[in-house]
């Protein structure tokens, strides 16, 4: 049996696959072996798992350990170092502003369409539209009404993406150690089109190649960009949708810009 999970998510999950190959190998229903195992029971199911005993889990991957074998990706092929970076950048004065005033208009909103309740379901499915305000505000523009807040729509009109926005200066001091500097190919992703289209605008000295969905009409147009951004040595920055995947014999560097 070959499968693309190297393992289950949880320990008891492997009772399917090793039954699968054959019965006789634990010789007990789910039930009875789950009752010996693992600690088992709350207020939703009989059998929900709260922990597998350690020495009981230690004995049966024994016993399964002659019937697996696992690979991990960096044994059988030669993979880049991952170097990953944490930099964290505050909010501007101006997108604070724009987030406090957002999560009220957006409160406002929905007491005004519930008869001035607050629904809790209502308000998850704000969230999204919320997280704009950090994001990038100018996504906003337009979306504003001023009869529920004239002050987020003027705060709102107010934002300018290359003066406001706080991630700014510090990804253009990336921007500049790795393109200039490092010398190394960079991947900026993001996950909204229009924000894509204002760093490709900013970084329009280093010719970037884009993919956001939008312009490329067939998998094989964005094929073709990332191809040519691993092998071409003038096409050292991709700015894309965090979506896409990218299969590289160089070692570019990742910034993800949305997080």
């Amino acid at each position: 049996m070959l499968t693309g999970t190297p393992t289950p998510n949880r320990f008891d999950e492997i009772y399917n696959q090793i039954t699968f190959l054959d019965n006789n190998i634990i010789g007990k229903s789910y039930y009875q072996w789950i009752d010996d195992i693992a600690n088992i029971g709350n207020r939703f199911s009989d059998y929900a798992v709260n922990y597998v005993y350690k020495d009981k889990q230690e004995w049966w991957e024994k016993q399964f350990k002659k019937l697996v074998v696992r690979y991990k990706s960096d044994e059988v092929l030669e993979l880049p170092k991952l170097y990953i970076k944490n930099v964290y950048a505050e909010l501007s004065d101006l997108q604070k502003q724009i987030y406090e005033a957002l999560v009220n208009y957006v409160i406002t909103i929905i007491k005004k369409e519930n008869d001035g309740r607050l629904v809790p379901k209502k308000l998850r499915n704000k969230f999204a539209y919320i997280s704009l305000a950090y994001e990038n505000a100018e996504l906003l523009k337009g979306k504003i009404d001023p009869v529920y807040s004239r002050t987020l729509a003027d705060l709102v009109k107010k934002f300018k993406f290359e003066k406001h926005h706080g991630k700014i200066d510090i990804l253009d001091s990336l921007v500049n150690n790795y393109l200039n500097e490092e010398k190394e190919k960079l991947v900026i992703f993001d996950f909204h089109p229009r924000t894509i289209d204002l760093l490709s605008e900013r970084y329009s000295k280093y010719n970037p190649i884009t993919i956001h969905g939008n312009t490329e009409k067939t998998q094989e147009e964005r094929d073709a960009k990332i191809e040519r951004f691993k092998q071409d040595k003038d096409s050292n920055l991709l700015i894309g949708l965090s979506l896409i995947h990218i299969s590289e014999p160089t070692r570019p560097l990742y910034i993800s810009y949305a997080v």
